[in-house]
């Protein structure tokens, strides 16, 4: 996929589409988030682990 404005004039043009895209673009970016806090949540166990805590 092109990055730039004639990709986002052609999901402007595709209403439905665009949605959908949209859609997919949240739930691709909670996933992301979901991962970085259980990433997060991992190294800060291993650091109290690594301290004897």
């Amino acid at each position: 996929m092109k990055e730039g404005p004639e990709s986002k004039q052609a999901l402007i043009k595709n209403g439905a589409h665009s949605s959908s895209v949209l859609i997919c673009i949240r739930i691709a970016a909670d996933i992301a988030r979901g991962l970085e806090n259980y990433h997060t949540r991992v190294t800060v166990h291993r650091r109290i682990r690594l301290r004897g805590i």
